[in-house]
C-alpha cells in the first residue's frame, strides 16, 4: 500500500478537539443565531452564492427543514428530500430520481457545502457555536436594515473564515462573506445572499412528487460517480460492483477538502472520465468519528481506496492540486480487483 502526502499542511484531526475546546466561546450574536435555530419547528430560505472574481454566475439555492429530521435543498441541478425515513434525490436535466434509507449522516451531508453548513444548526446547534472563533464586530446598514456583524474563524488554521450579517430582529443570517482557500495560496470568495427567511416552512415540501414523466432508477444504477455518506451501503455497493471504494474523509472546516471537492469532484472531468469506475463515499469526520477512528485518519482531506472488504489499497493525504489527485485515481485504478 502506498501513501502519499500532497500538502504538508493538511488540517490535523487532532484539531477537532481544538474545535471543542472552544464551545461557550462564540460570539454572543452567533449564539443568538444558534438559538433561534435550534428553538425552530421549520424554517425556510432562499439564497444565492456569488463566486467573486471568478466570472461565474449566482447560484440559486432553496432550503426547507422541519424538526425533528425533516430537510429539502433545491440547487440549479437537483432536488434532495430527506421525509425522515427516505432520502430522495432528483436529477433534474435526466428527471430521474433515486432514493436511498435515511440516517444521520444522509441528513447532515445534504449540507456539506461551506454554505450549506450554516443550515445545520437547525439540527444540531453547536455547529456554529464551535467554530474554532468568532467575535462581535458591530452593525452595519445594509438594505435599510441594521445587522449585526460577526467575524468567524471556521477552523483551527484560519484558512476558512466568515462573516455573517445576522437581523437584529430575528437574528437570522441575511448575508455572508466566505472565504476559502484557492489554488496557489490564493483565497477565493463568495457572498451568500439571503432573499428570502421564514421560520416557517410548508409540510408538503417534504412529500417528494415526481414530475410528470420522471423516472425511478434503482441506487445500484446509479452509485458509480454519485457520493455516498452512508459507508456501509458504499462498501456493499463496492463488493458488489468488484469496484474499488473512494473515501474521502473530510470536515465542513476544511479549507483544503473544500478545494479538492471545488477543483477535482465537481469538475466536468472527474464527472465524466473518474468516477464512473469508482464508488464514492464521503466521511465527515465530525459526523462519522467512528469511522474515522477506525481508519486513523489524522489529517484533513485523506482520501482512501478501499477494497469491497474493506481493506486499504491506496491512499493520499492533503491535497495538491488537481493533476496530482488525477494522478493518484490512476494509480489506484491500476491495483482495482
Amino acid at each position: 500500500m502506498k501513501t502519499r502526502v500532497l500538502l504538508a499542511g493538511a488540517v490535523v484531526a487532532g484539531a477537532i478537539s481544538v474545535i471543542a475546546a472552544t464551545m461557550g466561546e462564540a460570539s454572543p450574536k452567533l449564539k443568538a443565531f444558534a438559538e433561534a435555530m435550534g428553538s425552530a419547528q421549520s424554517f425556510s430560505a432562499s439564497y444565492t452564492v456569488t463566486p467573486i472574481g471568478s466570472g461565474q454566475e449566482a447560484v440559486e439555492y432553496k432550503v426547507a427543514l422541519a424538526k425533528p429530521n425533516k430537510a429539502r435543498l433545491e440547487t440549479p441541478d437537483q432536488i434532495t428530500i430527506a421525509d425522515g425515513t427516505t432520502v430522495t434525490v432528483y436529477t433534474k436535466a435526466d428527471n430521474s430520481y433515486y432514493k436511498k434509507s435515511q440516517n444521520d449522516a444522509e441528513l447532515m451531508g445534504i449540507f456539506g457545502s461551506v454554505d450549506a453548513t450554516l443550515w445545520r444548526t437547525f439540527f444540531k446547534p453547536g455547529s456554529v457555536t464551535n467554530f474554532a472563533g468568532s467575535k462581535d464586530a458591530g452593525t452595519k446598514q445594509l438594505g435599510g436594515k441594521t445587522l449585526n456583524v460577526v467575524n468567524v474563524t471556521a477552523d483551527p488554521k484560519g484558512e476558512v473564515t466568515m462573516r455573517l450579517y445576522t437581523d437584529q430582529a430575528d437574528n437570522m443570517i441575511r448575508k455572508g462573506e466566505l472565504n476559502t482557500p484557492g489554488q496557489g495560496g490564493t483565497v477565493a470568495t463568495s457572498v451568500l445572499q439571503v432573499t428570502e427567511c421564514s421560520m416557517e416552512a410548508n409540510s408538503d415540501l417534504f412529500a417528494f412528487k415526481a414530475p410528470s414523466g420522471a423516472k425511478e432508477v434503482d441506487m445500484s444504477a446509479v452509485v458509480a460517480g454519485v457520493w455516498l455518506t452512508d459507508f456501509n451501503k458504499a462498501l456493499s455497493a463496492a463488493k458488489a460492483s468488484n469496484r474499488l471504494l473512494v473515501v474521502d474523509f473530510m470536515a465542513s472546516w476544511c479549507g483544503p477538502c473544500h478545494m479538492m471537492d471545488d477543483e477535482v469532484f465537481k469538475s466536468d472531468k472527474f464527472k465524466t472520465t473518474v468516477a464512473k469506475d469508482f464508488i464514492l463515499c464521503k466521511v465527515d469526520v465530525d459526523l462519522q468519528k467512528d469511522i474515522a477512528a477506525k481508519y486513523g485518519i489524522t489529517a484533513m482531506p485523506t482520501v482512501k481506496f478501499l477494497k469491497g472488504d474493506g481493506s486499504v489499497v491506496h491512499e493520499f493525504v492533503g491535497y495538491g492540486g488537481p493533476d496530482a489527485v488525477y494522478s493518484e485515481f490512476a494509480t489506484a485504478k491500476s491495483k482495482m480487483p
